[in-house]
């Protein structure tokens, strides 16, 4: 049995142009796993920063916290006997100047306890700055700064409590100016030491708006890893 095989002939031109239309759907085809793949690698990188974020956001938000507490209890006003007991009066300090220290002794302990988180969180601003934006960085300023201002209302406490005790007899010799250093030393103190209740205390307030800036930042970021850079 013959089998006659039938040739069928192209027109001129045809061939080159199915050539022509498979490879550009091959590199149709290439494009599309190309674009696949740099969107995937794009949405691994957003999640991946968007990880950091959240993880650096926690840190700097609980280190905060902690910080705020220490400070706190910088101003709390019972002093423990660890932190008085290697106190001794000095040889030139009057017994009046000898208890104004031993006052505000506690206060400087506690701040000097509190340097090592502080100083912690204030180095990390710069990778806030960095991953966040410089607002992110620079508000974490504010927590240093309130514990300075503790400790330097601590020390205005003592000198004005070591002035005092130096013109026993001012209240007889220049009563105004004794009843102005009094008033001076009452306002010290309510400024200084932690108190239920109080209201208009320039440290609370501080120490509330430093808070609120903070958490306004932050909290975003640890709960979704949203944030501005701007």
């Amino acid at each position: 049995m013959v089998v006659i095989q039938e040739v069928v002939s192209l027109p001129p031109g045809v061939l080159e142009w199915l050539t022509a239309i498979g490879s550009l759907l091959a590199g149709i085809g290439t494009l599309g796993l190309m674009w696949a793949a740099r969107a995937g690698l794009n949405s691994w990188r957003l999640e991946a920063k968007s990880k950091r974020a959240m993880q650096l956001g926690e840190e700097i938000l609980a280190l905060s916290y902690e910080c705020f507490e220490a400070i706190e209890y910088m101003r709390m006003d019972f002093p423990l006997a660890s932190e008085l007991a290697a106190l001794e009066q000095e040889p030139t300090e009057s017994v009046e100047e000898f208890h104004s220290r031993r006052h505000i002794a506690p206060v400087i302990g506690r701040y000097q306890k509190a340097s090592e988180k502080i100083s912690r969180l204030l180095a990390m601003r710069f990778r806030a700055a960095a991953l966040f934006s410089e607002e992110h960085g620079r508000v974490l300023q504010t927590i240093p700064k309130l514990a300075n201002d503790v400790l330097q209302v601590a020390n205005d406490l003592d000198q004005q409590r070591r002035n005092l005790a130096k013109h026993p007899n001012l209240a007889v010799e220049r009563p105004d100016m004794y009843q102005a250093w009094l008033s001076r030393l009452f306002t010290l103190d309510d400024a200084l030491w932690w108190r239920p209740y109080q209201e208009n205390n320039q440290l609370n307030l501080q120490a509330d708006i430093a808070k609120k800036k903070i958490e306004a930042l932050y909290k975003p970021i640890v709960s979704d890893g949203t944030y501005s850079d701007r």
